[in-house]
């Protein structure tokens, strides 16, 4: 407490002390709380230096505001010492305050911080509810309480609930209210697991509010409520709870709902009809001998009663009894459809339309309009399959299967000119556009197989895209077509490394290359059409796929393409090909006048474009001066020619050539000039004597390996 704010007169102390709790306010409100607290802090010691019962009537309601307003600044703190120094003025405050309802409220928010005082917080709220004047806004703020009390503890927000909608909001006849507080208790009764069985209870609420009201709930708030206690239904149907289920529905169809629409109470109905099946109320034998004998629509609704979650096969028979017994007719199927779809099962849908597809064998028919039922077909499975729930093989087979349906379909339109609006310009582009993503997304899901198929179709309906409408989108098909080719190659490329069978390995490595070739020719017309990151990523791609062409290539034993592949990587600008083609010419079981000329030709790229990467540069110089040692003796002296080059020249840059690998060439090339030696070849040991000693000379060893090699060398004895 300052000492001089006891020296301040009565009137004067209680001036200042409202202009600093002002002050303190304004802080607060902009975010500044460390000087909103100091503020508030100087106008309470200024009160408090005063004797209480001289305190005026406006500088004790001032002071009670500066202790509501310290609380609020100390919970934006949020830390052990200010929630416990926040409770203290609370405890300070219920000596003092007369309004109750403020000081529950605050303790409200105090509480709000821990989120295990479950009970305290319950009891501070059942006070509020039991005590406050009730408004829109008050309402509102009751209901944000009771969400927080439901995280703790969903019953006991359920027992707020409860008083408050029968001891206050029925007597108030308002009915908004009754509906607004209503929605919120049936909110908490369906979507919390531990209320799931209190349905007596809610439906002794339900009584009361018919009881008590004039007028039933307004069309939205039945609406609200049921969907509430539809998702309830339908999720205890689906866990196969089915005596919980029909007392749900029992409840979603009481007398307060009467103002519900037909829609609603048709799905309640429906569901009491799902619960029968699950208990298996209806007798098999009569509903199997109605699919035996087809009759008429009223089958229709069959299917749907047998799909549950367990009982998928069942409802698969039905569908194929139906499919059978209408011949080419496939207007029940279509009626299975919708009656799915209306029930949400997208798996039963998808079956009914696959069953329609295959009635039609992909197939225009009267009245069908064929893209629309594969697009539809289609979609669902997209859906199914994106959801996460399933990732079945039997769901990728079909989507494949629609996919390659309706390119074939696109083909046969093209082909016969009396079917060429069977598929026009905007459907070909919806299914190119959709197997695209589709291969894209699942390339890295699906066994590559599964995604290669969907990258086909792709490319067949590029390729019967229309010429007459192919100019206006030229580059985005022709890149398209570019990345379904690059996405193909490296799918074959997958598929062939996995193949234990030789001639399924080869035939992969096969379609590879005639796949490239396809991308080839396509991406030589577009690069000059692109430019800056575009370009730069086609590249790329073109630059992988001639390393994937080298590997099929090496693998067909098509050694002649090998030089050329090499040439065309030039063009690319990637380096790092050349050390996968290295790679796999090392690995292959090619010729070694082959390996030899490949790895030189690429050694010879490599340095032209002046790499720095020197050190796997000399890797490949040794293999291939293994490989020459042994079997041409003059390529051998021009690699030691050529290392001899390479090394001076790399003494100038700031990677040298490595140590280990060019005194393994000296030594190697000095003891090769000793075996000439030893069979009298000494013009040739000479030169090779002579190469070995300059190469020494750029060794990292204060000239040891030159003195060395010189040494023997001048121990040679020429006349012989």
């Amino acid at each position: 407490m300052n000492p001089e704010s006891s020296a301040l007169e009565l009137s004067s102390a209680e001036r200042l002390a409202d202009a600093l709790f002002e002050i303190g306010r304004d802080q607060m409100i902009k975010g500044c709380y460390t000087s909103a607290l100091q503020w508030l802090d100087r106008a309470h010691d200024i009160l408090a230096s005063q004797n209480p019962e001289d305190l005026s009537t406006d500088a004790s309601e001032v002071r009670s505001c500066i202790m509501h307003t310290t609380v609020r600044v100390l919970l934006k703190a949020c830390d052990e010492e200010s929630i416990s120094r926040a409770w203290n003025i609370c405890h300070e405050l219920e000596g003092e305050t007369k309004n109750k309802v403020v000081l529950w409220l605050l303790k409200l928010e105090l509480l709000g911080v821990d989120q295990s005082a479950a009970q305290d917080y319950y009891e501070v709220l059942d006070g509020v509810v039991r005590h406050i004047h009730l408004s829109d806004v008050n309402l509102a703020m009751i209901l944000h309480h009771v969400h927080e009390l439901r995280r703790r503890n969903a019953r006991l927000a359920h027992a707020i609930l409860v008083v408050l909608l029968s001891e206050r909001v029925l007597v108030m006849d308002e009915i908004a209210w009754v509906e607004r507080t209503l929605v919120t208790t049936v909110w908490n009764c369906t979507t919390s697991p531990d209320l799931g069985t209190m349905t007596d209870a809610l439906e002794e609420l339900l009584d009361t509010i018919v009881a008590k009201t004039d007028s039933g709930l307004s069309t939205s708030a039945t609406h609200a409520a049921q969907i509430l206690m539809l998702k309830r239904i339908e999720a205890l149907y689906n866990q196969a709870d089915y005596d919980q289920a029909d007392i749900w529905c029992r409840l979603a169809l009481h007398n307060v709902f009467s103002g519900s629409g037909t829609s609603n109470v048709g799905k309640l109905q429906r569901l009491l009809l799902f619960k029968a099946v699950g208990m298996h109320l209806f007798d098999d034998s009569t509903e199997n001998a109605y699919c035996a004998r087809s009759a008429g629509l009223r089958w229709t609704s069959k299917p749907s009663l047998r799909v549950n979650k367990t009982d998928f096969v069942r409802a698969a028979e039905c569908l194929e009894s139906i499919s059978k017994e209408q011949g080419k007719d496939a207007n029940l199927l279509y009626a299975c459809v919708l009656e799915a779809q209306k029930n949400g099962d997208r798996l039963q849908v998808i079956r009914a339309l696959s069953q329609v597809l295959e009635k039609t064998t992909y197939q225009a028919a009267a009245g069908l309009h064929l893209p629309a039922l594969l697009r539809l077909t289609a979609r669902m499975l997209i859906q199914e399959l994106e959801s996460g729930q399933s990732q079945d093989q039997q769901c990728i087979d079909e989507l494949c299967k629609v996919f390659e349906g309706a390119a074939a379909a696109a083909k046969r339109s093209r082909r016969d000119s009396s079917q060429d609006d069977v598929f026009p310009s905007a459907e070909l582009d919806w299914f190119s556009r959709n197997s695209y993503n589709v291969a894209l997304k699942m390339c890295t899901v699906w066994k590559a197989d599964a995604t290669l198929r969907i990258v086909r179709a792709c490319s067949n309906f590029i390729g019967v895209y229309p010429l007459d409408n192919y100019a206006g989108q030229d580059s985005d098909l022709s890149l398209r077509r570019l990345f379904c080719d690059f996405l193909g190659c490296c799918l074959l490329t997958t598929l062939a490394r996995g193949e234990d069978m030789i001639e399924d390995q080869l035939q992969h490595y096969l379609t590879l290359r005639k796949t490239m070739g396809d991308f080839r020719t396509l991406v030589k017309q577009q690069l000059p059409k692109l430019e800056g990151g575009a370009k730069s990523d086609l590249m790329r791609k073109y630059s992988c796929l001639i390393a994937l062409d080298f590997e099929a290539a090496a693998k067909l034993k098509a050694w002649a393409n090998l030089e050329d592949l090499v040439s065309e990587s030039e063009s690319c600008g990637d380096d790092n090909v050349y050390g996968i083609m290295a790679d796999i010419i090392l690995a292959s079981e090619a010729p070694t006048e082959v390996i030899i000329a490949t790895l030189q030709q690429i050694v010879n790229r490599v340095w032209s474009r002046d790499i720095e990467n020197i050190e796997r540069l000399a890797r490949w110089i040794r293999c291939l001066l293994s490989l020459a040692l042994s079997f041409n003796v003059e390529m051998a002296e021009n690699l030691i020619d050529q290392v001899v080059s390479i090394a001076w020249s790399a003494q100038k840059k700031t990677i040298p050539y490595p140590v280990e690998e060019l005194e393994w060439v000296a030594t190697t090339a000095f003891n090769r000039a000793v075996d000439f030696y030893c069979t009298s070849q000494d013009a040739i040991c000479r030169r090779w004597a002579e190469k070995a000693m300059s190469l020494a000379i750029l060794s990292d060893d204060d000239g040891q390996l030159h003195r060395l090699l010189q040494a023997k060398y001048l121990g040679l004895t020429w006349d012989r």
